[in-house]
């Protein structure tokens, strides 16, 4: 595979070059995505179950998603723009 050309690595700005494409393409956050399985709501529920002591498993098998993607949201990681209230 040849290595890109020295002129499309200099057209891209260094900073987008190392950001995840969703995110270079403007992706909307959260429940506004198109395929987002979880809404604002549920991921304020879920992280109360999680702060209740339920495990993140049980949520996220509840929720119909994996357990690292419950994992990410209730963490913040994902859905940090989040709040804790509606």
């Amino acid at each position: 595979m040849p290595s890109p050309s020295p002129a499309l690595a200099e057209s891209v700005p260094a900073a987008s070059r190392h950001r995840p494409r969703s995110r270079r393409r403007g992706a909307p956050p959260g429940e506004a995505h198109g395929h987002s399985k979880l809404t604002d709501d549920r991921v304020r529920a879920a992280r109360l179950l999680f702060v209740e002591g339920i495990p993140i498993s049980a949520i996220a098998r509840a929720f119909g998603i994996s357990r690292q993607a419950l994992t990410n949201a209730v963490h913040r990681r994902t859905w940090g723009h989040v709040g804790e209230r509606g």
